[in-house]
Parts: structure tokens; C-alpha cells; sequence
């Protein structure tokens, strides 16, 4: 009888540890506005295992814009559904590239304001602070106000923002947002003479949940005709770049 029980405790001693909770699922949508003119939002979802190992899923518009990304310790892995490209490499390797971005961008100023403000969203008390600073990219400069509601209960790094060489410009800024907290809505305002971008943040969904190994997978074998490296990667974005912006001088000419 003893033995019994034993191995019953142990089994459900096993179940609990199969079943804990050990990561978060975020889903969120962004927006941007440019000189009144919106975009198609911009939808994720993130899951986020406590060893931070990442799967990231992103699309703007149609299905076949969708970017799948995985991060962990030892690289990334990245499927592109629009251009039907796949990268696979390591942060070593990825650091070594100049970033799909060529500019070289500093920021400065950088100024952060706590207020006294609280509201609930998804069920959390936020505070809110306003994040100031300035983007100098040689030939244009631009003056930044991030306005976030963050709650300081959960905490959460992003080991592929820190590894990206166009993000980790921003690891500064990304740095103070993650010693407040968890942003679950964000308003950011970036000016540039009469320019004006405004992008909207919001969490829609968060949750804590069991995240097994497959479910962070990213299938590489299906629907890819290139398995490329970052940097072989980076150049294939920047073709794709230079011929979208020659192909808006041309349209542009027509209508004159």
C-alpha cells in the first residue's frame, strides 16, 4: 500500500513539473502614422521561455509578409515568408555585419521622466514615464518622445533586440525600459523638421504559459528556396531596398 502511494505522489509530483508554467505569450499590434497617412497594423506574437529562448512571429498586412524569428544563447534563425528566405546563424557571426540599416546612427539626450500617473491594463496597475531622446544619423536628425505604461511585476529581456547590430544601437533605450518593466502600451513620437511618425504599442494579450521546445521551433526544410547567413541576408534586404525605392522615383516621375 505504502508502495502504492509512493509512486501515485510521484506521479503526480512528475505531472506538476510537466505542466508548470515556464514562459509568457504576448500578443500585441502596432501602428504608425505618417504625416496623417496609417499603416496596415503591424501584428506578433511572442513566446518568451524563462531561459529566454524566443520565438517571435511578425506580419503587416497578408499572410505572406510573415516573419517567424527564433533567439536563444547561440544565435538565430529566421524564416522570411515573403521573400521565402531562411537565416541560420550564430550572434558571433551577426555582430560581425554592419545590419540591414547602413547608416550610422548615435543617440543622445536621453532624458526619462517617471510620473505619478497609474491605470490598469490587462489587469495590471501601470505607471507611466516618458522617454526622451535624440537619433543623429548624419543626414537626418530626429528628436524622439516615448510615452509608456509599464508595470515593474514582470521583467523580461530581449536577447535578439541586444544581438541585432540596427537594434543594439538602441540598447540604451532599451535598457532603461527594461529595468522600469513590462511596457503594455507605448505611444512613440519621432520629428524631423515637419516630418512626424507616430507609433502606437499595445499588448492585447499576455499570459503565462507552458512553452515546450517544439512549439519554438522554426521549420527551415518547408516553403524556403535560400538558407542564407545574416550578413548574406542583410544584402538581399538591401537589393530588395534599392529597387523598392527605384521603383517609387519612377512612379513618382510618372505623375509628373
Amino acid at each position: 500500500m505504502r508502495k502504492l502511494y509512493f509512486v501515485f505522489v510521484l506521479l503526480l509530483t512528475f505531472k506538476k513539473q510537466s505542466y508548470a508554467q515556464n514562459g509568457y505569450s504576448i500578443e500585441y499590434e502596432m501602428t504608425d502614422d505618417i504625416i496623417y497617412t496609417k499603416s496596415k497594423p503591424l501584428t506578433g506574437k511572442v513566446l518568451i521561455r524563462d531561459d529566454k529562448t524566443q520565438l517571435s512571429e511578425m506580419r503587416r498586412g497578408d499572410a505572406a509578409k510573415k516573419v517567424v524569428m527564433r533567439s536563444d544563447t547561440m544565435g538565430m534563425s529566421l524564416k522570411n515568408e515573403a521573400s521565402k528566405e531562411c537565416v541560420g546563424d550564430t550572434w558571433e557571426n551577426i555582430k560581425k555585419s554592419k545590419g540591414i540599416t547602413s547608416a550610422d546612427i548615435k543617440i543622445k539626450d536621453i532624458k526619462l521622466e517617471k510620473l505619478d500617473a497609474e491605470k490598469e491594463v490587462l489587469g495590471f496597475k501601470c505607471k507611466k514615464a516618458i522617454l526622451k531622446y535624440s537619433i543623429d544619423a548624419g543626414l537626418y536628425k530626429m528628436k524622439v518622445s516615448y510615452e509608456m505604461w509599464y508595470t515593474d511585476k514582470i521583467r523580461l529581456s530581449n536577447s535578439s533586440f541586444y544581438a541585432d547590430p540596427d537594434a543594439s544601437r538602441y540598447n540604451e533605450i532599451s535598457e532603461i525600459a527594461s529595468e522600469l518593466g513590462l511596457v503594455l502600451q507605448g505611444e512613440t513620437v519621432q520629428k524631423a523638421g515637419l516630418m512626424e511618425i507616430k507609433t502606437n504599442f499595445n499588448i492585447l494579450k499576455l499570459e503565462r504559459i507552458q512553452i515546450t521546445e517544439d512549439m519554438l521551433t522554426v521549420d527551415m526544410k518547408k516553403d524556403c528556396t535560400k538558407v542564407l547567413t545574416y550578413p548574406e541576408y542583410v544584402k538581399e534586404c538591401r537589393k530588395r531596398e534599392a529597387q523598392q525605392s527605384f521603383n517609387n522615383m519612377n512612379v513618382g516621375r510618372a505623375r509628373y
